[in-house]
């Protein structure tokens, strides 16, 4: 699966919406205000990861990293530091990822 445009750039977690993944939207979207931080991450072309968790005084803290396809509907994440984890992309539309991993 190569990533489609619309699974490329910053997607922030969607924590009001439940279900079997985790849904997440772009960073435009206007979220309802919420009484804790967002995590999220870029996905780039150039083949770049960066997650974005919270922080001291909830700033975010982002996390370099690199992503590869690994498989149908998978992308594999890897960090300098040794952690990794795979990504099940379960629907990816303009506007929505969900997935699982």
């Amino acid at each position: 699966m190569a990533p489609g445009d619309h699974l490329l750039g910053r997607w922030l977690f969607s924590h009001e919406e439940e279900g079997g993944a985790r849904v997440y939207r772009p960073r435009d979207t206007p979220f309802p205000p919420s009484r804790r931080p967002r995590d999220g991450f870029d996905i780039n072309a150039d083949g770049t990861f960066r997650a974005y968790t919270p922080g001291a005084g909830d700033a975010p803290v982002a996390t370099e990293g690199r992503w590869t396809e690994a498989g149908e509907g998978r992308l594999a994440v890897s960090f300098a530091d040794g952690r990794g984890r795979v990504l099940e992309i379960v629907d990816a539309a303009p506007g929505t990822l969900k997935i699982r991993g």
